[in-house]
């Protein structure tokens, strides 16, 4: 009986989370259709879009863990909050100036063409500071929140503050493009040095080197994602419905995943870690997506009319099985990562979310590029 209350309480709480952050995703999409043209006049933009709402999830989905662990036990308190906060805002400015490195580096090997380097990290900078100090004080509030309305912050605050980041990258993103076309170089050049002199002090007081490397593993997985959406993905889907479904495919399959771990990573510290809850909790939130995915998919044809973009029956295709399959993928791997992590001395809260997502992010694309190469 108590197994049974526990596992519905898990689908009743991760149903809510995911619906609410599956509509915020198509919310956040539809900022890709209705800005598609930024994509084509800017390119680099939309390889940059992965690698970026995989920093927001796992730097966030990261804090969300740590932050509901030590709600579970007992040892949140105002200094570690404010510590959290600037070590957080830290790693995010930091990781703004290595994504268009990447990006770069990219189309030289790849032979595509792309804007030029100082353009895309005032992009990049704009939007760490922008949505930075906004997402890590909301992951503090939904954390805290949630455990006083009784909830797990383990299933909701993961999900919460990931796809916020995406709602909050993704226009901010355009809005940094539109800041850069209408901004003159050296003014890009001074927002760029005053950001590297910040970073330079943070480095000196505050930086945690392990979280970082992890960091930027994760963003060159998430990068690949965002090779395969810049030259192989977005020329057969543009037009269409798809376009503002990418954060959907990517968000939810992430968030299933960061909750899979986030638990993982409580029970660890808990001590109650063991097959049977694991299984247990892999085959709830199994059934819950493949629900939410259903609801994604109905719930894209009205909007996808709203901004004038195609809709097809075989969207529902692509949504579930995308959906579905990467999700899949991530809870499999999810135990995997965090028993890697412990038996390597880390900490699961670090480096399991930031890991999963990331391969969350790349599979999203590989699998829609796949589902496509044999759809059309």
């Amino acid at each position: 009986m108590e197994n049974s209350n526990a596992k519905w309480k898990l689908f009743r709480e991760v149903m809510v989370a995911l619906v609410v952050c599956g509509i915020a995703d198509i919310l956040g999409g539809s900022f890709l259709g209705i800005f598609e043209d930024y994509l084509i006049a800017v390119p680099g933009i939309l390889l940059m879009i992965p690698p970026t709402m995989g920093l927001r999830g796992n730097v966030y989905g990261a804090l969300a863990a740590r932050f509901s662990t030590s709600l579970h036990l007992g040892t949140a308190t105002e200094e570690s909050v404010k510590e959290e906060f600037f070590t957080t805002m830290g790693e995010i400015l930091f990781l703004s100036f290595f994504i268009p490195i990447f990006a770069l580096i990219a189309s030289k090997i790849m032979g595509f063409r792309i804007a030029n380097y100082f353009l895309l990290t005032f992009v990049m900078v704009f939007t760490a500071f922008f949505s930075g100090a906004i997402l890590t004080a909301l992951t503090v509030f939904i954390a805290k929140f949630s455990h006083k309305c009784g909830w797990d912050p383990d299933n909701v605050t993961a999900p919460f503050v990931t796809t916020a980041g995406d709602i909050i990258t993704i226009p901010t993103i355009f809005l940094g493009v539109f800041l850069a076309l209408m901004t003159p170089f050296i003014a890009q050049l001074i927002v760029i040095l005053i950001s590297l002199i910040i970073l330079i002090r943070w480095f000196r007081g505050r930086a945690k080197f392990n979280r970082i490397a992890i960091m930027l593993i994760c963003a060159m997985i998430s990068g690949i994602g965002g090779v395969i959406l810049e030259t192989s993905v977005f020329p057969s889907i543009s037009g269409t419905a798809v376009v503002f479904l990418i954060p959907v495919f990517m968000g939810e399959a992430g968030n299933v995943s960061s909750v899979f771990s986030s638990r993982m990573g409580t029970d660890y510290h808990l001590g109650i870690l063991n097959f049977k809850k694991i299984l247990r909790d892999a085959l709830t939130l199994l059934g819950s997506v493949v629900l939410v995915f259903l609801l994604i998919a109905i719930l894209s044809l009205p909007i996808s009319s709203v901004i004038a973009l195609q809709y097809s029956p075989s969207i529902l295709v692509y949504v579930v099985f995308v959906g579905f399959m990467v999700s899949l993928v991530g809870i499999l791997f999810g135990p995997l990562i965090a028993i890697s992590s412990i038996k390597l001395g880390a900490n699961p809260d670090d480096v399991s979310i930031p890991i999963i997502t990331s391969m969350c992010d790349a599979l999203s694309s590989l699998v829609l590029y796949l589902t496509l190469s044999f759809v059309i």
